[in-house]
């Protein structure tokens, strides 16, 4: 079936302003061994293609790879190119990569006193930079992680909502937020591709879901079991597939043709993003309960990760191919788009309470060199829950892009009782029974991009949805 002629396109304008840095992944990691270096402020990745073709050209490839092997671990890139290439001083080394073999220069945040001009970045921590997804050079969000982001929150939304849920197993959603949210998924179900009330009965989902989540608990007290975590996720993926696939919701057009709404809606790949709206910034991995062993830091590993600046606005485009007699889909109409809106901001509303939950917790004593952190981390989840309030739907606050334990967003977020999500959760990553209540947390670090005294979540955005 030839969608151009039997679906009418309803195209939509999205606008993503950044409320942090954003960092999606291409699964490259650079190295400061050739790969970039910094001076001061400023990251210069580099093109060591072009640098060992010159090599190569003046015969110190061989040379260098002899150096490289000589020197292991201990190599030490820049010293070797001063020999190879001639330099006097460092100094001209780093003057000769920043004007022959830069391919760009990226603002670089780190903590206080960790950029050092003459020896590159941090060169006694870890020295990998994760790369943002790019094309043609540019920095660009895909719409592929938009349209899971959006659709998880409508699968979650599906099993919030129920009201069965709410009746038996209490969650804090507002009742005004509750009714509403219940209407728009009716509508909402037309958008992608899901079956409404009427035809499924999200109860049975719930049902089936916490069953599976206290036989896997019950099962895996004392050493997890790979089968139980495999038939788990297998539950979670039959779920998807009955609310949100093609699979399960092909449906017929008064002419009798079948079509599959989950196929017809698209998120573009977003406008790309000018490297004045790129940084780098050290990321660290903050302690809150437990110091490492080997030192009395509470500050693990750090890295560096290449990001979308905080307040860039970035464009995209959502479509819907929408069936010409679907009449559910009127609800897109105007400025009714403020229904989708609603319910991502219900999801990153329940994402924002387990987080709260776990930071303001008093059975456990946080590092007391961390509360101040904790502070602060807990007042910008509480202005990004004033500011869901305060916006009334006409956008949505969502967080794309960033790690979490596996589940953390989906069957986690669905137990709502902290004891017993927590252990859920250290099941799945193999924690012992006998483990302290400290090590029982989860997640028990936090993951943050710095900017010299400021310490900043990855990964939240606003999101509006504009018909066009």
């Amino acid at each position: 079936m030839n969608k151009n002629a039997a679906y009418k396109h309803i195209n939509f304008e999205v606008q993503l302003t950044a409320l942090s840095p954003l960092h999606i992944g291409n699964g490259r990691q650079l190295s400061s061994t050739g790969e970039y270096f910094a001076e001061g402020s400023q990251i210069h990745i580099l093109d060591n293609d072009a640098l060992m073709l010159h090599l190569q050209q003046e015969k110190q490839l061989k040379p260098y790879i002899e150096i490289i092997n000589t020197q292991g671990i201990n190599f030490d890139y820049i010293a070797a190119l001063q020999k190879l290439l001639g330099c006097g001083k460092k100094e001209e080394v780093y003057k000769l990569l920043k004007n022959e073999y830069s391919r760009h220069a990226l603002q670089l945040y780190t903590r206080k006193g960790d950029t050092d001009t003459k020896q590159g970045f941090n060169p006694e921590s870890n020295n990998i930079l994760r790369s943002h997804i790019r094309t043609n050079e540019l920095a660009y969000i895909p719409g592929s992680s938009l349209k899971g982001a959006v659709r998880t929150a409508i699968i979650m939304a599906q099993l919030l909502n129920n009201r069965k849920i709410q009746t038996e197993t209490p969650i804090k959603i507002p009742k005004k937020t509750q009714q509403k949210g219940i209407n728009d998924l009716s509508d909402l179900s037309a958008l992608m591709g899901m079956k409404t009330a009427q035809d499924t009965d999200d109860a049975d989902h719930w049902t089936a879901l916490q069953n599976s989540i206290d036989e896997f608990i019950q099962k895996n007290k004392d050493k997890p079991k790979k089968a139980d975590i495999t038939a788990l996720s297998k539950t979670w993926r039959d779920i998807e597939e009955k609310l949100a696939t093609a699979k399960y919701n092909t449906k017929k057009n008064a002419q009798g043709i079948k079509y599959q709404l989950p196929d017809f809606l698209r998120f573009t790949d977003s406008d790309t993003v000018s490297d004045d709206n790129i940084c780098v910034h050290q990321i660290i991995r903050q302690n809150f309960y437990i110091k490492p062993e080997t030192t009395d830091d509470t500050e693990g590993l750090d890295w560096l990760v290449e990001c979308i600046s905080k307040d860039a606005e970035i464009r995209t485009k959502m479509t819907l191919y929408a069936p010409k007699d679907e009449p559910k889909l009127t609800f897109l109409e105007g400025n009714k788009t403020k229904s989708l809106h609603r319910l991502i901001n219900q999801f990153t509303l329940r994402l924002i309470q387990l987080e709260l939950e776990q930071l303001e917790r008093s059975d456990i004593s946080m590092l007391s060199e961390k509360v101040a952190l904790r502070d602060a981390l807990i007042a910008k989840l509480k202005a990004y829950q004033s500011e869901i309030e305060i916006a009334k739907d006409q956008y949505a606050i969502l967080r794309i892009g960033h790690g979490k334990p596996i589940f953390f967003q989906t069957i986690a977020a669905l137990i709502d009782d902290l004891d017993k999500r927590e252990q859920f959760l250290n099941i799945l990553r193999g924690q012992s029974p006998q483990a302290t209540p400290v090590e029982h947390i989860i997640p028990r670090t936090r993951t943050l991009a710095v900017q010299g005294d400021k310490n900043l979540m990855l990964g939240w955005m606003k999101l509006q949805i504009k018909k066009k």
